[in-house]
């Protein structure tokens, strides 16, 4: 059932960032969806180069440009010019 709303939705959006954000959407437009009690682990880099602070209010204002209609591609060159 969950590979056919994988599929249903195109899968993952061939984009430079907010890809999760995206496929996000698009099944919860397709459907119900259940969280899952899994834990992601990735990468402090960022957190650790910028602040925590800082680092969550920049991606919270990057999803808000997403939102508004900002392109990934655009998203992407401020994600990595950030310091």
């Amino acid at each position: 059932m969950w590979a056919r709303s994988f599929q249903a939705v195109g899968g993952y959006p061939e984009q430079e960032l907010m890809e999760d954000l995206e496929i996000i959407t698009r099944l919860r437009q397709a459907g119900s969806s259940v969280l899952l009690p899994q834990y992601v682990v990735t990468s402090a880099r960022r957190h650790e180069q910028i602040g925590l602070v800082r680092s969550v209010f920049f991606m919270w204002y990057l999803r808000m440009l997403y939102r508004f209609g900002v392109s990934p591609a655009q998203l992407r060159v401020m994600y990595m010019d950030v310091r």
